[in-house]
């Protein structure tokens, strides 16, 4: 699998047509029997990182984001008790729930490996909600049903099964890993061709195909949401148990913390070790400080947190206390009904979704070409030349232009030449 820079802009002009380019306090004693209870599945991954990921860097975050005061622990209040009578982070009355929850149910990505889809579509799900204003229980009380966008044709858009010819040079297989990068190209394309997302109800997930469907099944699906990507943020690696990761902990943990406040949801990839999932009076912990380089990699979405769930909880012994309240995709019947705590002091990426729009609100018409990827994108010392050519049987004002890049946002500048006449020199 081709990857280029793990840093990714989305950069989005105009706002009116469009181009589309695409604490717990007191003392907590872990029984020897619930420390030694492994926690082992024989369900799937799939998250591949970026071959050329690049270390978390405290200056691409606002000063209001670094200094701003987070709250110790923030757990969406209509996540159920754990197992055993036991609240998220053991005892219910010293931790901060939120009046609200814009986390979606929990889901299952069976034996293949999806879960970088599933991780993209939860954290997509979240934003969609924050945007409409309404908590997930709100929203079915509204429609009759929760909101659920199909990580299916995620999979199929963004695979080169089917004699996909919109992916671009992408080499993977539908039922093989991706990264955040498939999933934000998809999501800045979506009103025609594979673009998306797509409800659930047009596009089941399944994982029992014995071979690849036939892309025109995939641009067959038309009920899509009418939701643009305008902005996403990849933050990059953090690996605590070095002193320059330790030395940037606070400033990465801000950052979660506050798109977990404006998003909903944050996904988050770390490497899944069955032997290091284990019971405590947390229920299901994980501490790993090992690097995802190969396929053993897990994408999921991170979707609160508390800072003083003890180190002594994780097997491994972290250097400090806090974990991420994680939502998984292995079923509602794996871990505390189907989510985990995972060590702030894990080695793990993070990423963002912090911006959509409802393009039918705002575009008449919205001109756009395939789902690909570019990986020749520009870098700090290079230029990249992009062409695109639309036709249209009338006059029509262009209010806006988008393109999505990976890219630093950092010194990265760009110009956008439109030429009536068809030809690019013009």
């Amino acid at each position: 699998m081709r990857r280029t820079d793990a840093f990714k802009c989305i950069l989005s002009l105009g706002i009116t047509a469009a181009l589309m380019m695409s604490g717990v306090q007191g003392t907590y004693v872990i029984s020897a029997a619930d420390a030694a209870e492994t926690k082992t599945s024989e369900h799937a991954l799939g998250y591949v990182p970026s071959e050329n990921r690049k270390e978390f860097d405290p200056k691409i975050l606002s000063y209001d984001v670094q200094n701003k005061e987070y709250p110790e622990s923030y757990i969406p209040s209509e996540i159920q008790p754990f197992k055993n009578g036991y609240t998220i982070g053991a005892v219910r009355e010293n931790s901060s729930f939120t009046d609200t929850s814009y986390v979606t149910p929990v889901k299952d990505q069976g034996e293949d490996g999806t879960c970088w889809a599933h991780a993209a579509i939860c954290d997509y799900e979240s934003m969609i909600l924050k945007y409409m204003g309404l908590t997930s229980e709100e929203y079915k009380e509204k429609y009759g049903e929760y909101l659920d966008l199909s990580e299916n044709h995620l999979r199929f858009a963004k695979s080169s099964d089917g004699v996909n010819i919109y992916v671009g040079p992408d080499d993977r297989s539908y039922d093989e890993g991706g990264d955040y990068t498939d999933a934000v190209n998809y999501f800045t394309c979506g009103m025609e061709g594979l673009g998306g997302p797509v409800y659930e109800r047009s596009d089941p997930y399944r994982d029992d195909y014995e071979e690849a469907r036939d892309i025109s099944e995939t641009l067959a699906v038309t009920d899509k949401t009418g939701y643009y990507l305008t902005h996403a943020r990849e933050y990059g690696s953090i690996d605590p148990s070095t002193e320059n990761g330790e030395k940037n902990m606070t400033a990465f943990n801000s950052a979660v913390k506050s798109d977990i406040l404006k998003s909903g949801a944050v996904q988050i990839s770390y490497i899944s070790d069955d032997l290091k999932y284990y019971e405590s009076d947390f229920g299901t912990v994980i501490y790993n400080t090992e690097r995802n380089t190969d396929n053993n990699g897990h994408a999921v979405t991170a979707v609160g947190w508390n800072d003083n769930i003890p180190a002594e909880a994780f097997r491994g012994n972290p250097k400090g206390d806090g974990a991420w309240l994680c939502k998984n995709s292995w079923n509602k019947s794996w871990g505390n009904k189907g989510y985990f705590w995972l060590s702030y002091y894990s080695f793990q990426d993070a990423e963002s979704i912090d911006g959509i729009i409802e393009a039918s609100a705002l575009y008449d018409k919205i001109y756009e070409q395939g789902c690909n990827s570019y990986d020749n994108t520009p870098t700090e010392t290079s230029s990249a030349f992009l062409f695109n050519r639309y036709s249209t049987d009338k006059k029509e004002l262009l209010n806006g232009i988008g393109t999505f890049l990976r890219c630093n946002p950092n010194g990265t500048y760009y110009k956008f030449y439109v030429s009536v006449t068809g030809d690019p020199k013009d």
